[in-house]
């Protein structure tokens, strides 16, 4: 089943993305960061480190595009910008909820 090379591509890194998210937002991070801020923060990267490193693994060394609207970036780019946007939610809820200092 074939949904389209550009398409399915994207789909699988924002799938990732999230799925990373839920993890570290709903489990790691309560239970292991609490309001430790910079605790929170090298998390943080290592959650960000974990998707680059799995995309990499399946995009490095391609040309495969991805379309963010108004232009075409490779697969590091699209990680790692779509990672920000879709942290941001999680992260001002977690940080309302959690006050790390």
């Amino acid at each position: 089943m074939d949904f389209g090379g550009v398409m399915a591509a994207e789909s699988l890194v924002l799938l990732v993305n999230v799925i990373i998210l839920c993890i570290a937002y709903f489990y790691v991070y309560p239970k292991f960061v609490k309001d430790n801020l910079k605790a929170l923060t090298m998390n943080d990267i290592v959650s960000n480190i974990v998707a680059l490193v799995v995309i990499g693994s399946l995009y490095g060394g391609t040309e495969q595009t991805f379309s963010l609207l108004l232009f075409e970036v490779d697969w590091f780019w699209f990680t790692l910008i779509t990672f920000f946007l879709m942290e941001a939610p999680f992260a001002l809820a977690y940080l309302k909820k959690y006050k790390p200092q």
